[in-house]
Protein backbone atom coordinates (compact mmCIF):
# COMPACT_ATOMS: atom_id res chain seq x y z
CA UNK A 1 0.00 0.00 0.00
CA UNK A 2 1.32 3.22 -0.78
CA UNK A 3 1.90 5.99 1.47
CA UNK A 4 -0.43 7.88 0.15
CA UNK A 5 -3.58 5.59 0.52
CA UNK A 6 -2.03 4.78 4.36
CA UNK A 7 -3.24 8.22 5.17
CA UNK A 8 -6.62 8.28 3.07
CA UNK A 9 -9.62 9.61 5.55
CA UNK A 10 -12.41 7.70 4.98
CA UNK A 11 -16.44 8.73 4.52
CA UNK A 12 -19.56 6.71 4.80
CA UNK A 13 -23.53 8.24 3.38
CA UNK A 14 -26.36 6.13 3.96
CA UNK A 15 -29.33 6.63 2.38
CA UNK A 16 -32.48 4.57 3.74
CA UNK A 17 -30.64 1.37 4.16
CA UNK A 18 -30.30 0.95 0.75
CA UNK A 19 -27.23 2.79 -0.45
CA UNK A 20 -23.99 2.95 0.48
CA UNK A 21 -21.40 5.15 -0.49
CA UNK A 22 -18.02 5.17 0.92
CA UNK A 23 -14.49 6.96 0.00
CA UNK A 24 -11.03 6.16 1.45
CA UNK A 25 -11.64 2.15 -0.19
CA UNK A 26 -7.78 0.89 -0.26
CA UNK A 27 -9.32 -2.68 -1.54
CA UNK A 28 -12.04 -4.89 -1.66
CA UNK A 29 -12.23 -8.70 -0.31
CA UNK A 30 -14.71 -10.99 -0.42
CA UNK A 31 -18.75 -10.10 -1.37
CA UNK A 32 -21.63 -11.79 -1.94
CA UNK A 33 -25.58 -11.22 -1.91
CA UNK A 34 -25.53 -11.43 1.98
CA UNK A 35 -21.98 -9.29 2.93
CA UNK A 36 -18.84 -7.02 1.54
CA UNK A 37 -15.26 -6.53 3.06
CA UNK A 38 -14.26 -3.12 2.57
CA UNK A 39 -10.66 -2.65 3.42
CA UNK A 40 -9.77 0.96 4.34
CA UNK A 41 -6.86 3.07 5.25
CA UNK A 42 -7.45 2.25 8.58
CA UNK A 43 -9.04 -1.23 8.61
CA UNK A 44 -11.63 -3.33 7.38
CA UNK A 45 -15.28 -2.50 6.92
CA UNK A 46 -18.07 -5.37 6.97
CA UNK A 47 -21.27 -4.62 5.08
CA UNK A 48 -24.21 -7.29 6.09
CA UNK A 49 -27.34 -7.45 4.09
CA UNK A 50 -29.71 -8.70 1.77
CA UNK A 51 -29.22 -8.67 -2.27
CA UNK A 52 -25.94 -6.42 -2.05
CA UNK A 53 -24.50 -5.31 -5.06
CA UNK A 54 -21.25 -2.79 -5.92
CA UNK A 55 -23.20 -0.42 -7.84
CA UNK A 56 -19.89 1.40 -8.28
CA UNK A 57 -15.97 1.17 -7.64
CA UNK A 58 -13.32 2.85 -8.40
CA UNK A 59 -9.87 2.01 -6.61
CA UNK A 60 -8.40 5.15 -8.35
CA UNK A 61 -10.87 7.70 -6.85
CA UNK A 62 -11.09 5.04 -3.84
CA UNK A 63 -14.81 5.03 -3.51
CA UNK A 64 -17.68 2.17 -3.48
CA UNK A 65 -20.91 2.61 -3.76
CA UNK A 66 -22.96 -0.56 -2.47
CA UNK A 67 -26.77 -1.32 -3.34
CA UNK A 68 -29.33 -3.34 -1.43
CA UNK A 69 -31.00 -4.08 1.60
CA UNK A 70 -28.13 -2.70 4.20
CA UNK A 71 -28.49 -4.32 8.09
CA UNK A 72 -25.23 -3.49 9.69
CA UNK A 73 -21.72 -2.29 9.18
CA UNK A 74 -18.81 -3.35 11.41
CA UNK A 75 -15.61 -1.84 11.49
CA UNK A 76 -12.16 -4.15 12.07
CA UNK A 77 -8.96 -2.87 12.55
CA UNK A 78 -7.54 -5.96 10.12
CA UNK A 79 -5.27 -4.27 7.35
CA UNK A 80 -4.88 -5.57 3.82
CA UNK A 81 -2.10 -7.70 4.11
CA UNK A 82 0.55 -7.41 1.76
CA UNK A 83 1.69 -10.22 -0.79
CA UNK A 84 4.62 -11.80 0.38
CA UNK A 85 7.72 -13.55 -0.80
CA UNK A 86 5.95 -16.95 0.64
CA UNK A 87 2.56 -16.13 -1.02
CA UNK A 88 4.04 -15.28 -4.24
CA UNK A 89 6.08 -18.45 -4.42
CA UNK A 90 3.36 -20.85 -3.93
CA UNK A 91 0.90 -19.01 -5.95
Amino acid sequence: MTEEKKNLPHTLHMENNKTLFVSGVVQIGNFDEQSVILYLSEGKLLVHGNNLQIGRLSLETAEAELCGHITALQYSDARPRAKGFLAKVLR
